[in-house]
């Protein structure tokens, strides 16, 4: 989904009832961070690339 902005690809995540999206962006990639939204909530949280998988386990 690159071809498509940030907005449209949330919006896609909305429509496939996703409860997480991960942003992991040219800025996010820099830092080693990646950018996890709660699709119902809109809360987004900063995390470490290291910590994902074990943040989206606790979560889910």
């Amino acid at each position: 989904h690159l071809d498509k902005s940030l907005k449209a690809q949330f919006k896609y995540s909305d429509k496939l009832n996703a409860k997480y999206t991960v942003v992991i962006g040219d800025d996010e990639l820099a830092n080693d961070t990646a950018t996890l939204k709660n699709m119902k909530t809109s809360e987004q949280t900063t995390i470490k690339l290291s910590e994902l998988v074990d943040e989206l386990k606790k979560r889910l």
